[in-house]
């Protein structure tokens, strides 16, 4: 598992396990500690898999402004499932790590526009 993969939520579904990850730039499911999709997305997610001949849509959101808020719905079948026993995890780690790398990108750019102005 990548350093900058962070765990965002845990839940079980007929007894097995599913837990959702995200790095910067892509969410992560794994089921029963395997990964069964992956998608590109910074703020929002969808995944899609089955199980035990049952079709789940598992959507995770957040937001940027408020990274305490954030959602997870469940579907099975296309009926929005009530989690039991579920664990969302807060991005305030995430978030951090995207101000420091925005406070550093701003620096470089600010000092190379001031080198190539005034050097």
């Amino acid at each position: 598992m990548s350093f900058f993969m962070v765990k965002r939520a845990e839940f079980y579904i007929e007894n097995n396990k599913v837990e959702v990850f995200h790095s910067l730039v892509k969410h992560f499911v794994h089921l029963n500690g395997k990964r069964i999709s992956e998608e590109f997305g910074f703020l929002n997610s969808e995944h899609y898999f089955s199980l035990n001949g049952n079709n789940y849509n598992l959507r995770f959101s957040s937001n940027f402004i408020k990274p305490i808020k954030k959602s997870l719905k469940v579907q099975k079948n296309s009926v929005p499932l009530n989690l039991e026993n579920s664990i969302v995890h807060s991005s305030r780690a995430l978030l951090f790590l995207v101000i420091v790398a925005g406070v550093w990108l701003g620096f470089l750019i600010g000092v190379n526009l001031y080198a190539a102005i005034w050097g």
